[in-house]
């Protein structure tokens, strides 16, 4: 038995596989219960009864309770664009006259997710996800020895190939035993996921007590949102085509390239959060020794207190961050400020500055399209314009990186920015994303933050830990705590001495290895008779996938997920990343409501609404590339 599982686990989960082989620690003793297994642990039985038994009883118990869920909140016109909005509310009307009833909670108790906490000896698998009908199974088991010792009584072979034979269904397991750890793992997992659209009803099923898991749970469920990556809107997405397009046809920037270099450097990282006015003095004064990167609307603190930065960079595509720079620009000569920005930036930015420095991003829809070699994305540099920063400063190989003002978040929900801000000047607005939540500050305590901000920690996180066995992250802003940060004030922050003049030409070496973007490239990258072809054929294949899955409810949600599959993260075409937000929100949306549907007969009828109204919105989006497609026709004549 243990050699059949341990090839599996080679085959579908060889990072599980190694982790095994290096266990040094005597095995757990197997002993027999009334037919049953159990092992001894801690020099008591695991379970007390046997493994099966005990098993049997606990998911009854679990699934009678359903506790251990987290459910979608009913989808908010706030929260979806305009196109999205028009399809729910069709629906919605269409669902109304025809005197369809919902329930407040789910009438269908599958889940698409499952994330099981604890393997012991596995007994549980087979009964959650034969009571779930899961297609995404992540489980997590923090002692390796428990899973040594299930490879003797459990068929992991027949159970990973029953998930890993079908198509659009996903099994994942790691060992792992650090709540973060945990955390990211799912993370990744399912905001990547081929269909991470399905997040209503997702099941979280702690097998045994474990203060790891059990903190790991917490966090799960405390901030469910935080799995799901904002996809973006049908419009967003197609202003970031133009904006791309016409940056990369008229800048000739220079474009960024990851390397192996570890540099002798500090980089001061500059957020706008409230605590950098605290700070300014000790930047100032190291300002002339260290990178100083500012982030977006920080840019006018360093320069209103006398500090230019080295490199400033810019994330967002949204004309307000062109108002704000705009306005600096009057103020200030921004001709000696490197400019590090997305290449979706509003092509009004890059003019402001001296020399300008593109990179491409992941996961939007020009990135496949226009990007040259696979070195050019700055990874993790989203979803805030400070992840940026944090990840152009472990890509650069500065062997000290130290956050100031990056607070995501405050300690009074009022003073949200620093002084020196256009939003705390009454020049900009700012809003927080939808309610503001409590977690744990840097220095102790608690601070106010939201979804938005602890994905952008999530993420400052992850570039900590990819790049912690060469190079340390300092967190000296008086805000939400970073994993993989340390902690530290200011003035006991160890600054690596470093001249100016070997500041200056480190700094000058590390942006000098960038190469020019050539016009050829662009060229390449774009022939609208192309793009318009694979608009249509993906708007042809989406409408069939529709037409073939409008039998009923069970074949309308399974349609539901094909669609969902199709525009997956995974995919290259910048067509289908241009669809993926809005489709992904109005599948959302109408899975909302099919699961709380009371009847048969109105599953049925509202199944048919669906199906319907989600052609026309389909063609809906597949008009509004075109017209694009159309007037971004010619490279010699478009304008913005």
């Amino acid at each position: 038995m243990y050699k059949k599982n341990f090839a599996a686990l080679e085959r579908h989960l060889p990072h599980v596989a190694e982790r095994l082989n290096t266990i040094s620690s005597t095995p757990l003793e197997k002993i027999n219960v009334d037919d049953d297994w159990d092992v001894m642990l801690h020099g008591k039985p695991f379970y007390g009864t046997g493994a099966k038994a005990y098993c049997h009883g606990q998911v009854m118990s679990y699934w009678k309770r359903q506790d251990g869920r987290i459910f979608s909140k009913p989808p908010d016109q706030e929260n979806l664009d305009d196109v999205t909005t028009n399809f729910l509310f069709s629906v919605l009307q269409r669902a109304n006259n025809t005197g369809i009833t919902f329930f407040a909670d789910r009438t269908d108790l599958r889940s698409y997710h499952m994330i099981v906490l604890g393997v012991g000896l596995a007994e549980h698998l087979p009964i959650l996800s034969g009571l779930t009908e899961c297609r995404g199974l992540i489980v997590i088991e923090p002692d390796p020895a428990l899973l040594a010792a299930s490879m003797h009584t459990f068929d992991w072979s027949a159970f990973i190939n029953k998930f890993k034979s079908k198509s659009g269904f996903r099994f994942e397991m790691a060992l792992l035993d650090h709540p973060d750890e945990i955390y990211s793992f799912i993370y990744e997992l399912i905001n990547f996921h081929p269909n991470p659209t399905f997040m209503d009803g997702l099941c979280i099923f702690q097998h045994y007590q474990s203060d790891i898991l059990a903190s790991a749970a917490d966090r799960l469920v405390s901030n469910p949102q935080t799995l799901i990556a904002g996809f973006g809107f049908l419009y967003d997405n197609l202003n970031l085509v133009q904006n791309n397009y016409f940056n990369l046809r008229d800048c000739r920037p220079r474009v960024f390239n990851t390397g192996p270099n570890l540099r002798r450097l500090s980089a001061f990282v500059i957020g706008a959060g409230p605590s950098i006015d605290n700070d300014l003095d000790f930047i100032s004064t190291h300002a002339d020794h260290v990178m100083v990167i500012t982030c977006g609307s920080s840019i006018s603190i360093m320069l209103e207190n006398g500090i230019t930065p080295d490199v400033h960079v810019e994330l967002e595509n949204v004309p307000e961050a062109l108002d704000i720079l705009s306005a600096v620009a009057k103020k200030h000569d921004l001709s000696a400020v490197r400019l590090m920005g997305s290449t979706t930036i509003h092509p009004g930015i890059p003019s402001l500055f001296g020399e300008i420095f593109f990179y491409f991003r992941s996961g939007i829809p020009t990135y496949h399209q226009f990007r040259i070699g696979n070195q050019t994305e700055i990874r993790d540099a989203g979803p805030s314009v400070a992840n940026v920063g944090v990840a152009l400063a472990g890509e650069l190989g500065c062997d000290q990186v130290c956050l100031f003002g990056v607070d995501l978040g405050a300690h009074d929900p009022k003073d949200h920015h620093a002084a020196d801000t256009a939003y705390m000047q009454g020049e900009m607005e700012f809003e927080w994303f939808r309610d503001y939540l409590k977690s744990h500050a840097n220095f102790g305590g608690e601070i106010f933050t939201n979804e938005f901000y602890l994905r952008a920690q999530e993420r400052m996180s992850r570039v900590a830990n990819r790049f912690n066995n060469k190079q340390i992250f300092y967190n000296c802003s008086n805000g939400l705590n970073i994993p993989g940060f340390t902690p530290v004030l200011a003035s006991n922050l160890p600054i690596l001495p470093l001249t100016k003049e070997n500041k200056f030409n480190t700094v000058e070496k590390a942006f000098s290895d960038f190469q020019p973007y050539q016009p050829q490239a662009f060229a390449d990258a774009w022939e609208e008779p192309e793009r318009q072809a694979a608009n249509t054929a993906l708007r042809d294949h989406l409408m069939r996938l529709i037409r073939e899955h409008d039998q009923g409810y069970n074949k309308v949600i399974e349609g539901l997920m094909r669609l969902s599959e199709e525009v997956a993260f995974c995919k290259t075409s910048m067509e289908t990343h241009i669809y993926r937000g809005s489709l992904i929100h109005a599948i959302m949306a109408a899975y909302f409501f099919l699961s709380r549907t009371g009847n048969n007969e109105d599953r049925n009828t509202f199944s048919k609404i669906v199906s319907e109204e989600l052609v026309i919105f389909i063609r809906s989006i597949s008009n509004s590339v075109s017209e694009l497609y159309t007037a971004l026709k010619d490279p010699s004549s478009a304008n913005i």
